[in-house]
């Protein structure tokens, strides 16, 4: 897993092109998610505010639906010990999403 230090090499490394540093961001934002770390959100978030200006809206709409549904997974200061793939991720999310509301997203 990237550190913060190394993250930041990262999206200097993708030089000033706003559609680059998109990518590096949201790659980092979801590298971190898989360890869950807590700057995961930071980074989805800085990616997700300029994403619409670079994708289609319906794919924009479903990443969009994603990272909403992963932003309820309970995140911590330090990363774990193991890292989650993505599908193991969603599925908990879900279940937190139903354990909250009584609903299946």
């Amino acid at each position: 897993m990237p550190n913060v230090s190394e993250a930041e090499l990262l999206r200097a490394a993708a030089g000033r092109r706003e559609d680059q540093r998109l990518v590096a961001e949201y790659v980092i934002g979801m590298l971190w998610l898989s360890w869950r770390f807590d700057r995961a959100n930071q980074m989805l978030d800085s990616a997700l505010a300029v994403a619409s200006a670079y994708m289609s809206s319906a794919n924009y709409l479903i990443l969009m639906r994603t990272v909403s549904l992963l932003k309820t997974l309970p995140l911590f200061p330090m990363p774990r010990h193991e890292r989650q793939t993505l599908t193991d991720l969603l599925q908990e999310a879900r279940l937190v999403v139903y354990l909250k509301t009584g609903r299946l997203s």
